[in-house]
């Protein structure tokens, strides 16, 4: 597969400033360890909120275009076969996004957790994959709450 000429797919429902393509390259080959996604964001799109994934490291590595990069350092434009790299939890807090006047291809290389979890701290929130829900972190409750 070349991943200049791959086909990504976007999602009718997201919305406006957060519709990017993608492609889940490594499920597709049956991988189960790591991830291995092929990104493409129009010009004024992003990819997600910012965000964490505790238990994970990522490799961002942009193949065309340029890119926008927020990490808890600041902004940074990366630019063709620049790369960056998540550490795991908060020191890997990012998002990637396009203000540029080109689409910007990517691939983001990860290990992978199930379940996934993502901290979102712009809004509050967390997410859990599975089941597929989000909740904001001001709903924490103890340990024992509920059993004794």
């Amino acid at each position: 597969m070349n991943l200049f000429e791959a086909a990504v797919s976007y999602d009718e429902n997201d919305p406006v400033g957060y519709r990017g393509g993608g492609r889940r390259l490594a499920q597709e080959v049956g991988a189960q360890q790591i991830a291995f996604n092929l990104f493409e964001l129009p010009p004024g799109e992003a990819l997600c909120p910012y965000h964490c994934e505790p238990g994970q490291e990522e490799w961002i590595v942009v193949l065309s275009g340029r890119l926008l990069l927020r990490t808890p350092e600041g902004e940074q434009d990366m630019g063709p076969w620049d790369c960056y790299f998540c550490p795991d939890g908060e020191a890997g807090l990012h998002k990637t996004s396009n203000p540029f006047d080109e689409p910007c291809r990517f691939v983001i290389w990860s290990n992978t957790s199930n379940p996934g979890v993502a901290i979102y701290p712009d809004s509050g929130k967390v997410g859990v994959w599975p089941p597929d829900k989000l909740f904001p972190l001001t709903a924490a409750v103890d340990y024992y709450a509920g059993e004794v």
